[in-house]
C-alpha cells in the first residue's frame, strides 16, 4: 500500500456514505431499508413526515409494528408485513397501489407502496427497501373529476326530463286553480270536498315546480349575479334563519372567523343556499343535540389543505402571484355518514331522509362548481360530518 492510501480509502467511504445520505434525504419520496426480520435500518426524512414517526423511534423496530397504530384495516388492502415478507423469501418485486395510511396527527393518506428485495454482492436476499409515494391529490382529483362527469351526465338527462315534465305540471295546476274558482262561485253539497283534494292536488303540483326547478338549477347552472360579499355576514344571517331550530334541538352553533377576512366574489342568493342546506342538513344529524361548528380558514393553496380536517390560517407574507382561496367548514357531532353512502352525497335524488327529495347537496355541488369552488365531506359515523366549501378569492 502506498502512504496515505489507507486514509484516503477512509475519506472516500466517508464521502461517499455522506453523499448517499444527502440523496436519501432531500428524496421527495418515503424510503425505508428493512433486514430480513423486518428490522427498520433506513428512514428517510420523507418516511418521517408521512407518518410523523421520527428516524430516531424508527431505526431499529420492527417494520409492520411501527405502522400498525397507523393503518386501519380496509376490506381488501394486503397486510404490508406479510407482503414485505413475500418479497424477502421470493425476491420479487411487489406494488400496492392504493394503500390507507394515517400520520400521527390523524391526516389520512393514500400511498403507493413498492417494496424490492435488496441483494448483496452474491444476490442474496439481505432486506427489503420499501418505497412510498403520497399519491392523495392525485386519487382525490380523479375522484372529483369521475364525480364531475357523472354529475354532468345526470344533470343532463335530469334537465331533459324536467322540461318533459314541467309542461303537464303547469296544466295540472292551472286545471286545478280554475276547478276551485269554479267551485267558489257554484257551492255545491260535495264542494268542501272536492276543493280539499283540488287543493292537494294544486299543493302537489307546486312542490313537483319546485323540484323541477331545483333540478333545472342543478342541470343548468343559473347564471350568478357576481358581487363582492361579506362571509361573516352571510353565514350569521343563516345562522340568524335556523337559530330557532338549533335552540328547540339544543344545538350549540359556534363561530370562527380570521381577524379581515377578504370578501369573495360571488352570488349571495345561491351561495347563502349552499350555506344554508348544509346548516340544515347539519341540524338534521343531531335531533338530540349537539355542536354546529363553522369555520372560515383562507389558505394558499386548496389541494393542500383539502387534505386536512382541521385547517391552520394562512402565515407568512401573500405572493401577489400565489392563488388564495377561502375555506367555509360546516362541522357537526351527529350521526356521521355510512362510509357505502360517502360516494353518493352530491348525487342528484340521493337521500336517506323519509321526507327528502335529495337535490338539496346536489345543487349546492352545482352552485359552488358554478363559482369555480369545490365541496367535499368527510365523515365518521356516531362522531360527526364536516363539508368544505372552497372558492377562490378573487381580486374585486
Amino acid at each position: 500500500m502506498l502512504p496515505g492510501e489507507g486514509s484516503s480509502d477512509k475519506y472516500n467511504g466517508k464521502y461517499s456514505d455522506k453523499y448517499s445520505d444527502n440523496i436519501m434525504e432531500s428524496l421527495t419520496i418515503g424510503v425505508a431499508v428493512v433486514d430480513q426480520n423486518l428490522r427498520v435500518t433506513t428512514w428517510n426524512a420523507c418516511m418521517e413526515q408521512m407518518t410523523g414517526i421520527s428516524k430516531r423511534e424508527a431505526l431499529g423496530s420492527h417494520y409492520p409494528d411501527l405502522l400498525r397504530e397507523l393503518v386501519t384495516p380496509v376490506p381488501g388492502q394486503p397486510d404490508l408485513g406479510l407482503v414485505i415478507s413475500r418479497v424477502l423469501i421470493s425476491g420479487v418485486v411487489e406494488e400496492i397501489r392504493n394503500f390507507k395510511q394515517k400520520t400521527r396527527d390523524g391526516t389520512l393518506l393514500v400511498v403507493r407502496k413498492k417494496i424490492s428485495p435488496l441483494k448483496d454482492l452474491d444476490e442474496r436476499v439481505v432486506g427489503a427497501i420499501i418505497i412510498s409515494e403520497d399519491v392523495t391529490e392525485k386519487v382525490l382529483l380523479g375522484e372529483q373529476l369521475r364525480q364531475a362527469e357523472k354529475l354532468k351526465a345526470i344533470g343532463e338527462v335530469a334537465a331533459s326530463i324536467a322540461h318533459e315534465i314541467n309542461n303537464p305540471i303547469g296544466v295540472i295546476s292551472a286545471y286545478a286553480e280554475h276547478l276551485l274558482e269554479k267551485l267558489a262561485k257554484a257551492p255545491s253539497p260535495m264542494g268542501e270536498e272536492f276543493a280539499r283534494a283540488l287543493r292537494a292536488i294544486d299543493e302537489e303540483a307546486a312542490r313537483c315546480s319546485a323540484i323541477i326547478k331545483n333540478l333545472l338549477v342543478f342541470a343548468r347552472r343559473a347564471k350568478l349575479d357576481l358581487k363582492p360579499v361579506d362571509l361573516k355576514q352571510l353565514i350569521e344571517n343563516v345562522i340568524f334563519l335556523v337559530g330557532r331550530q338549533a335552540e328547540q334541538q339544543s344545538v350549540e352553533i359556534v363561530t370562527s372567523f380570521p381577524d379581515g377576512l377578504p370578501c369573495v366574489l360571488a352570488d349571495a342568493i345561491q351561495l347563502k343556499q349552499v350555506f344554508l342546506n348544509l346548516s340544515i342538513n347539519a341540524l338534521q344529524a343531531m335531533p338530540n343535540g349537539g355542536r354546529l361548528y363553522i369555520e372560515c380558514v383562507v389558505v394558499k393553496d386548496r389541494r393542500i389543505q383539502s387534505r386536512h380536517a382541521a385547517g391552520a390560517e394562512d402565515s407568512g407574507g401573500v405572493d401577489e402571484n400565489e392563488k388564495r382561496y377561502v375555506q367555509i367548514k360546516f362541522s357537526d357531532t351527529g350521526c356521521g355518514i355510512p362510509a357505502e353512502n360517502m360516494g353518493k352525497v352530491f348525487t342528484p335524488f340521493f337521500t336517506t331522509k323519509n321526507n327528502g327529495v335529495g337535490l338539496g347537496l346536489a345543487v349546492s355541488h352545482g352552485i359552488v362548481e358554478n363559482h369555480n369552488g369545490t365541496i367535499s365531506v368527510e365523515s365518521e359515523e356516531n362522531v360527526g360530518t364536516t363539508f368544505t366549501v372552497t372558492l377562490p378569492l378573487g381580486q374585486i
